[in-house]
């Protein structure tokens, strides 16, 4: 059984993974037609460049536009089962990105637990270190921009990325701007090749979010 660990990974060594992945990332992406083929490799290089985060679970929870009070996984990279539908009344972290719009940090899932019942969707004992949501949009329209899905990481590694809030707020950052954009943009090109406009129009307007 993999146990996690509190976070000695030293500085100097975060941002240097954190350099490669900006770098690997849009790599994985070039020449790609195929929106579900340029998702799997962006996933598998983010899950390889991740290593001494100890990756748990690495893939994008999407909407669904037909009932737009669930979540479910696109595929995934990890060890574990992924939960999937998620619904809206189980609450969780994904759930708490996506109704605030803003990207959630959990340094330790476990403590979160133990605070609440829907803190925290768990789907293995396993998985006792950190987890990070990352919310992603569509285009914005007028001042809206609608919610699509969201980025979810599971590190088996607890404070990956310190206690220090200065030190979090930076790598956080980083992490967003690295997989935000291109996360985002295989959600819109999916969306637009599997549901019709109208009815993206009618099922997201819960999801709307102030740009």
């Amino acid at each position: 059984m993999k146990k996690s660990m509190s976070s000695i990974i030293s500085e100097d060594t975060l941002s240097k993974v954190l350099d490669k992945l900006s770098e690997a990332v849009p790599r994985s992406l070039e020449g790609r037609s195929d929106v579900l083929d340029a998702y799997g490799q962006m996933i598998k290089v983010i899950d390889d460049t991740l290593t001494i985060h100890r990756p748990w679970y690495i893939g994008i929870y999407r909407v669904d536009p037909i009932n737009p009070l669930q979540i479910r996984t696109l595929p995934w990279r990890g060890p574990s089962e992924a939960c999937s539908p998620i619904d809206l009344e189980k609450g969780g972290v994904i759930w708490t990105a996506l109704r605030s719009g803003k990207t959630q940090y959990v340094p330790d899932v476990k403590i979160l637990e133990q605070e609440s019942t829907t803190a925290h969707v768990g789907c293995s004992s396993e998985m006792t270190g950190t987890e990070i949501v990352i919310p992603l949009f569509g285009p914005a329209r007028g001042k809206t921009r609608k919610l699509l899905g969201a980025w979810d990481l599971d590190l088996n590694v607890k404070n990956v990325y310190g206690t220090e809030p200065a030190g979090i707020n930076e790598y956080v950052h980083r992490l967003e701007n690295i997989l935000t954009n291109p996360g985002e943009a295989i959600l819109s090109r999916l969306y637009q090749d599997k549901y019709p406009a109208k009815l993206l129009q009618a099922r997201h307007l819960y999801a709307q979010h102030a740009a």
